[in-house]
């Protein structure tokens, strides 16, 4: 099943937290910037390929978040896993509907092998980082940039085949959910 959400992302009770990143490791939405600090590790991961140049366009990654067991701050249920799609050169760079269909392509095998070995059923994508504000569209142009339809059109054609996974598409409340699917 598939749809898509006004609730905070960070409160999402998915078991993967699946958000865009750049191939330089600049962060520029502020859910991804508070993502930084929340997973530390995660993001120490993520700046360590950046700056070695292991990032390229259309890659994806899964980093298994380290849990606090003790102390104040210990966690209990939330997210398990943090997957980041590849997508763009820097984060001010419009994001084209092949781009995101690449990575989350390069992401489903991943999403398979958690179903089958960890119990991965919730997953949610955070679908307002995807849409640039800015982007200038140009007059019969060939690239197809994001709109928040294309996102959830993309992720019914390479998720909407994966039997027992639930993905929340998570949208700001600017944007209207009146085309949103249920699969």
């Amino acid at each position: 099943m598939i749809f898509a959400s006004h609730e905070p992302f960070l409160q999402s009770k998915a078991q993967m937290l699946i958000m865009p990143v750049s191939t330089d490791g600049n962060i520029a939405h502020p859910v991804i910037a508070r993502c930084k600090g929340l997973y530390a590790d995660n993001y120490e991961h993520y700046q360590k390929k950046a700056i070695g140049g292991e990032l390229s366009l259309g890659d994806a990654m899964v980093f298994r978040i380290s849990k606090q067991t003790t102390g104040l701050g210990v966690q209990m249920g939330g997210a398990e896993y943090v997957g980041s799609l590849v997508i763009q050169k820097f984060p001010e760079q419009p994001i084209s509907v092949r781009m995101l269909t690449r990575s989350l392509t390069a992401l489903k095998p991943h999403v398979y092998e958690l179903m089958r070995y960890k119990g991965l059923r919730r997953v949610a994508i955070l679908g307002s980082a995807l849409l640039v504000k800015n982007a200038t569209a140009q007059e019969g142009g060939t690239v197809e940039w994001l709109t928040a339809e294309h996102i959830m059109n993309v992720c019914q054609d390479v998720l909407g085949d994966v039997p027992k996974l639930t993905v929340e598409v998570h949208f700001g409340r600017d944007i209207p959910l009146s085309f949103a699917k249920n699969a």
